[in-house]
């Protein structure tokens, strides 16, 4: 078995209504949603996270941890594809 620090998913297909419940099952202690759903990211409780920004194709957050010396940004991305 795998510890992960972080999981990002894009497009998951599952309703934002079960968020908290996948949280739970994928044993992280956070979790932030870009503003249509989208994007998922998970964090255990190493870091400290902070949501910067968010459209409907990314989400970006500032991830302190007490390994680095220095905090960063880390930008999640879904590029959709569908035509207008």
């Amino acid at each position: 078995m795998h510890d992960f620090f972080y999981l990002a998913l894009g497009e998951s297909l599952i309703d934002v209504s079960n968020l908290e419940s996948c949280r739970c099952k994928l044993r992280f202690h956070k979790v932030f949603v870009n503003t249509e759903g989208r994007i998922w990211v998970f964090f255990d409780d190493t870091f400290e996270v902070v949501p910067m920004a968010q459209s409907s194709q990314f989400l970006a957050v500032k991830i302190v941890a007490p390994q680095l010396d220095t905090p960063f940004v880390a930008i999640f991305v879904h590029a959709s594809c569908e035509s207008p």
